[in-house]
């Protein structure tokens, strides 16, 4: 009676994660392919772009634990082909920042200091949290040098936020977009840890990234139009 009881939960659990994984390629691929269509189909801004070659790289990271799950029944937390999709989202990210967008709203002078300080020290924070929590379970190279890049991402996107408005309200109309990518890497983060702890909570912290992602691009894109505008 155990041994069916145990069965009958098995299955309940592939199901659930491998309808998870499901809906994570067909969040991300909708990203990508909305992307694209906005962004290179009509020559649009460079920081679209680059935000949509994140995605497609996230896609080719989902695509992968997708396949991996449907042939091994399990899932893949080793450093794989399919790592190096998220790694290289995470890149992306970061270049997306990096370079002429943070210049648009940082002109080095030192009233902006505290900003970066605050946004550092909220950065680091994540990091130390996620390499401490991922001592306490089996440390995943992989893992830490996504909590790395996360971290990165992280400080750029909190200084966007509390940086200053400028001229044309660029920074203001990126507030919801810069929210949304503090959640993507902060619940990555979580997805990550819970993972190496085979937690429960795993499959819906990836459902809500899942969520977050489905409204990251059209907000991306909303903010770059009242640019123009």
């Amino acid at each position: 009676m155990d041994s069916q009881k145990n069965r009958v939960r098995m299955g309940e659990c592939f199901g659930l994660n491998l309808t998870v994984e499901f809906i994570s390629l067909l969040c991300s691929l909708f990203a990508f392919i909305y992307g694209a269509h906005v962004s290179f189909k009509n020559r649009g801004a460079l920081f679209l772009q680059i935000i949509t070659c994140a995605f497609g790289c996230f896609s080719l990271g989902n695509l992968y634990d997708l396949c991996y799950f449907v042939c091994m029944e399990r899932a893949d937390y080793s450093f794989n082909i399919g790592s190096l999709g998220y790694l290289g989202g995470m890149f992306f990210l970061f270049s997306s920042y990096y370079g002429a967008m943070d210049r648009i709203g940082d002109n080095k002078s030192k009233s902006l200091v505290k900003y970066k300080v605050y946004s550092l020290l909220l950065s680091s924070m994540n990091l130390i949290l996620c390499t401490i929590m991922m001592y306490g379970a089996n440390f995943n190279i992989f893992l830490f040098v996504s909590s790395v890049l996360s971290s990165a991402v992280l400080y750029f996107a909190f200084k966007h936020l509390f940086l200053p408005d400028i001229e044309n309200g660029i920074l203001k109309v990126m507030k919801q977009y810069n929210l949304l990518i503090i959640s993507l890497c902060v619940i990555k983060n979580l997805y990550d840890i819970s993972c190496l702890y085979s937690s429960a909570l795993s499959p819906y912290l990836k459902l809500l990234l899942c969520t977050i992602t489905i409204f990251i691009m059209p907000q991306a894109v909303k903010g770059v139009k009242k640019w123009s505008t």
